[in-house]
């Protein structure tokens, strides 16, 4: 399960990879672009869109519903 916290300047975001653990910040040039992180770390989507397409490392990108 991942966990995506959306920050409030609609360009960045923390994942999760534990409801606990320390988040990993993803971030976009501008708002609604992809926004990528360190070691493979991405969203694509947005609070909004009621889905986004996520990859963490050594996993390939998954889409997901809010």
């Amino acid at each position: 399960m991942l966990y995506v916290d959306w920050l409030s300047d609609n360009k960045s975001a923390n994942i999760r990879t534990d409801k606990a653990g320390a988040p990993t910040q993803v971030t976009a040039a501008e708002p609604g672009k992809p926004m990528t992180g360190p070691a493979g770390y991405s969203i694509e989507g947005s609070a909004t869109s009621g889905s986004a397409k996520i990859g963490v490392p050594g996993h390939p990108a998954q889409s997901c519903k809010a």
